[in-house]
């Protein structure tokens, strides 16, 4: 560590008789508490990063620093790297004071990273070959690193990875996986696997077996072929008898608005319904514009509304964000527009620019046009660093005067990519979408989501225990209606047509 001074052996805290004396070498979120826990378990820890400030409080604990990796990497049976990339893995490891220069016959090092296994390939040609090396990244965050609870995928010597279980299982659970690169290699297949899992969720695929992550897979490709329907469930249709709703969730594009640009006879609708005591909350998974600015363009086009009448995902998300304790006072990278980051800023998070977004905590994610390459570095650099992420919605696209345009879903598909983590999300089809516009509706006891969208809207609003109602002026056609796993009560036109149905039943 810089301007540290050096440290012998002999200077190390004493401990339990079967500990290993540890390095740490990159001591970021993931790092620094991958440190603190083993110095709870009992290790004997070395620590090593660019800056102090990270180490002062694991030096408070008992940690002994090191004057640079190879410092680290001489003194330690156990060495772990835990940095943001590849170019950064080269800096501690390569040149006169980096870990290669250091490891010897009775070094271990453990890659921790998820760098990829072209970093690997080339750490283990740098490294004496009398060096043992094993790459191991994880599955896991912070609160995992802090409980000992991640899940770390281990690729190298079989002989090597029992030899170093002691101290991995201090981390979490270790699994061996195959031949050096292996790990990294699953951590990507783990990756994938959870993303497939959460589209099937999204799907409304959760109470099935294994067989629902291929149907996900199939429809994400187009693969999925059209299945007959039983005559024992036919397609829902537009009907009267049901019970009139005395609330709902209206989503916005697709059922008001196309782009912005409305659609024909909806002004006339929500006229119609409020006419009939029917209270009414617009609900959008578009975070670009603010409560008041759709409340305005709403008035703009006939429908009189009030900020309070609007929930967007952004507000939503700043909901989840003032809830979540351990993020008080933290910093958060902002992926969107203006509208996002005010409510981010409102939940009491201190907002970062681009060049200091590895300091994050949390990234939160929200379409917006000027998306670029900038914005995705940073963001990357942020959750390799082990910032959480989050994100407004799903939706690729969102219906718009010429067609679909790219939404959310795609941007925070590359930053996902990227970044090597999954994030949460809060906009529709999350049931904590619908919790937030129903606790604005108090009072209603029956409540239904009139949307456009078969996931989004449809499964999200089942999921939810609400009355699901399509229309089929956004991106759902009826011919969709064939394949959905997750049906609508009822499907119109359009949104004049259910008010009409709403207004003679």
């Amino acid at each position: 560590m810089p301007g540290s001074p050096s440290t012998q052996a002999s200077d190390l805290p004493a401990s339990q008789p079967r500990a290993s004396t540890v390095a740490v070498v990159g001591l970021g979120r993931m790092g620094g508490r991958i440190a603190r826990r083993l110095l709870e378990t009992g290790h004997r820890v070395i620590v090593w990063n660019r800056s102090w400030d990270r180490a002062s409080r694991l030096l408070e604990l008992g940690a002994v620093p090191a004057v640079t990796p190879a410092d680290a990497a001489s003194r330690a049976e156990v060495l772990i790297t835990m940095v943001s990339d590849p170019p950064a893995l080269r800096a501690v490891t390569e040149g006169p004071t980096g870990i290669a220069a250091g490891a010897g016959a009775s070094t271990t090092v453990v890659e921790m990273s998820a760098v990829g296994p072209m970093a690997i390939r080339r750490l283990a040609s740098v490294l004496p070959p009398a060096a043992a090396l094993l790459d191991a990244p994880v599955l896991g965050s912070l609160r995992e690193a802090e409980s000992g609870s991640l899940t770390i995928f281990v690729g190298g010597p079989r002989r090597c990875f029992d030899l170093t279980s002691p101290v991995l299982s201090a981390l979490g659970t270790a699994n061996h996986v195959g031949p050096l690169g292996a790990g990294a290699a699953a951590v990507r297949l783990g990756a994938a696997a959870a993303a497939w899992l959460a589209e099937a969720e999204r799907l409304g695929l959760g109470d099935r077996d294994c067989t629902a992550v291929l149907e996900a897979i199939l429809r994400r490709t187009g693969a999925h072929p059209a299945v007959p329907r039983s005559p024992e469930r036919p397609l829902p249709a537009a009907s009267g008898g049901e019970p009139d709703c005395d609330g709902l969730i209206v989503d916005l594009d697709g059922v008001v608005w196309r782009g912005g640009d409305p659609i024909d006879g909806a002004a006339e609708a929500i006229a119609a319904l409020r006419e009939k005591g029917t209270r009414v909350l617009f609900l959008t998974n578009d975070p670009g514009r603010s409560r008041s600015s759709f409340a305005a363009r709403l008035t703009e086009i006939g429908i009189p509304a009030a900020p309070a009448d609007v929930m967007t995902s952004a507000a939503a998300i700043g909901s989840l964000l003032r809830s979540l304790t351990d993020l008080t006072g933290g910093a958060a990278y902002v992926v969107g527009p203006p509208a996002l980051h005010d409510e981010v800023r409102a939940a009491g998070l201190r907002l970062l620019a681009e060049e200091d977004a590895r300091h994050a905590d949390v990234v939160v994610v929200g379409g917006h046009e000027g998306f670029d390459h900038g914005e995705l570095c940073a963001a990357t650099a942020a959750l390799r660093g082990g910032a959480r992420l989050f994100a407004t919605s799903r939706d690729a696209v969102l219906p718009g005067p010429d067609g679909l345009r790219p939404a959310t879903g795609a941007i925070l598909a590359a930053i996902e990519a990227a970044g090597g983590a999954l994030a949460t999300v809060v906009g529709k089809p999350d049931p904590a979408m619908f919790q937030v516009a129903r606790e604005a509706l108090a009072g209603c006891r029956h409540v239904g989501v009139v949307g456009d969208h078969l996931v989004a809207d449809i499964a999200g609003a089942k999921r939810a225990g609400l009355r699901a109602i399509l229309v089929l002026t956004g991106v759902a056609a009826r011919a969709d209606l064939e394949r959905a796993v997750v049906e609508p009560d009822s499907v119109f036109e359009s949104l004049a047509a259910f008010a009409e149905t709403m207004s003679t039943g």
